[in-house]
């Protein structure tokens, strides 16, 4: 099973199946962040995770372009 997840600071997105089924749900503030899994089964789990940059930019940053 490959379950991608996408969070930010008041979002949660998890997307299985190759994106056939999803999953949004707000979150709430906090300082750390934590992923849990849990199964009846054994199982391997691997991770990856990466830091993306923020999307915002100021008004003086567009007309510098």
């Amino acid at each position: 099973i490959e379950i991608r997840v996408f969070t930010d600071h008041s979002i949660c997105e998890a997307f299985l199946m190759d994106g056939r089924v999803a999953l949004t749900a707000p979150l709430a503030p906090a300082e750390g962040a934590s992923l849990g899994v849990f199964s009846d089964v054994a199982m391997e789990v691997s991770v990856e995770a990466w830091s993306v940059a923020d999307i915002w930019v100021t008004p003086e940053q567009v007309m510098a372009k």
